[in-house]
């Protein structure tokens, strides 16, 4: 995984909880549009992924022991 993936990753489980607050502060009954959108954003970035974009264990395995014999 790119640095880049994993600090975007960390970024939004950090802002999520706090946007979140901040909606159940100004007007709790914007709740659920708020969660209907973030929805909404989740299924389009899951519908962008492509398939085999994931890399299995055992093929990272495979690259730090390549690595390690060079």
């Amino acid at each position: 995984m790119q640095p880049h993936r994993i600090l975007l990753s960390m970024a939004t489980q950090v802002i999520t909880p706090i946007l979140s607050g901040v909606v159940m502060d100004v007007n709790p009954a914007m709740l659920f549009a708020y969660i209907t959108g973030m929805g909404v954003l989740m299924g389009l970035s899951v519908a962008g992924a492509k398939h085999g974009d994931a890399i299995l264990i055992d093929e990272v395995v495979r690259r730090e022991e390549a690595t390690e014999a060079e």
